[in-house]
Parts: C-alpha cells; sequence; structure tokens
C-alpha cells in the first residue's frame, strides 16, 4: 500500500513536471511569435531616448506601454514590414488600443478593417475622404457600405462618379428599388441610363500591352 501510494505520488510529480515544461515551452513559442525586431540605431533614439534605449523592440513591451501605438511607431521609423514582423494578428493591436481609422491604409498586409475592427460608420468613412481606390484597398466595398445603412442621401454626399461607384461593385439591382428622383439625384442621368451604364462590364488595363 505504501509503495503504491509513493509510485502515485511519483506519477504527480513527473506530470507536473511536464505539464510546468510544457508551459514554460508554449510561453516561450507565444513570445517568439509575437515577434522581435531589431532597430536601427535611429530608431532606438526615437523609440526609448538617449540614455536608456535597446536594442531590439518586443510587443510584450509595445502592449504595455500606451504611448507606444502604430502611428508613435511608424513616426520613428519602423517600416511596415517591422511592424507586422513584431505583431501579425490585427485583432491585437486593436485589443491594447495601438491602432485608430488613420492606420487603415498603412496597415493592408494585416488588413485592418474600418467597419469590421474599429466599428467605423458612414459618417467616419466620409470624413476620411478615401478615394474608390482606396476605400477598396482597406476593404471597403458598395456592400459593405450598403450593409452599415448607406441610403441614396448618403451616397450622393461621397460625391463619387458613377464609374466610382461601379469599381466599388455597384450593380443595378442595388438600386433598381430606389425612385426615379433619386436615382436621377445621385447619379445625375435617369433610370434606363444607369441600367446601361452598369450593365456594362468594367474595362480593365492591359497589363501585358
Amino acid at each position: 500500500m505504501h509503495q503504491t501510494f509513493i509510485v502515485v505520488i511519483n506519477t504527480v510529480l513527473l506530470n507536473s513536471s511536464k505539464n510546468a515544461e510544457y508551459l514554460h515551452i508554449r510561453t516561450l513559442i507565444d513570445r517568439q511569435k509575437m515577434g522581435r525586431v531589431v532597430l536601427t540605431n535611429s530608431q532606438k533614439v526615437a523609440i526609448y531616448g538617449w540614455l536608456q534605449f535597446r536594442d531590439s523592440l518586443e510587443w510584450d513591451h509595445v502592449s504595455s506601454e500606451s504611448h507606444l501605438t502604430f502611428e508613435f511607431l511608424r513616426q520613428c521609423g519602423l517600416t511596415n514590414a517591422q511592424l507586422y514582423s513584431l505583431q501579425p494578428n490585427v485583432e491585437e493591436w486593436v485589443r491594447f488600443g495601438k491602432v485608430d481609422k488613420r492606420c487603415c491604409l498603412d496597415m493592408t498586409a494585416w488588413p485592418l478593417h474600418p467597419v469590421q475592427h474599429l466599428n467605423m460608420d458612414l459618417a467616419d468613412l466620409l470624413e476620411q475622404r478615401w478615394s474608390p481606390e482606396e476605400m477598396l484597398r482597406v476593404g471597403v466595398d458598395v456592400q459593405t457600405m450598403f450593409d452599415i445603412g448607406m441610403t441614396a442621401d448618403v451616397m450622393k454626399t461621397f460625391g463619387y462618379s458613377v464609374l466610382a461607384w461601379q469599381k466599388l461593385g455597384l450593380r443595378y439591382s442595388d438600386v433598381q428599388k430606389w425612385q426615379d428622383v433619386d436615382i436621377h439625384r445621385v447619379f445625375h442621368v435617369n433610370r434606363s441610363t444607369i441600367a446601361s451604364m452598369l450593365a456594362k462590364p468594367m474595362r480593365t488595363k492591359n497589363h501585358t500591352e
């Protein structure tokens, strides 16, 4: 009975030791995944100052210091490649409050989506004054805009051309139920004209030329 008890205790201790070792290894792996970037001399000084600068920057440090935002680190000279290596998970940047709407165009590699990650509404999108091409770069198309409540009035406010809306994915079926007056107010053409325009496929540049 006594020997059996000793065996059980030893087994528990062994398993506990293995669990502790596993957790330690897991922690090291997780930290490695989060990344560490080597800094240039100018980056060291910009981030840490002259007296206490370090050779590298780790995500643990970034996440714990409120001033180390994505925008600030870009101003310190870190490249998008460095910042992606530091933390490739966009949700972690969001969770620790390190990004805002100014970062969207810079973070297309992650990507940082204005609506999904930052809960931006139509007023926020309008405030950015992004071109249709920039809208697409950050992952916003016309369907996204309709999903968050775009109406004819809002659409007119953006001031895009029919071609621009077509680039964003607009189809005639999206506006088919609109009143004729709304169609003319937004697109400055009548119903039959807009139906014809949106029925035409988008022309794309031939990159082989």
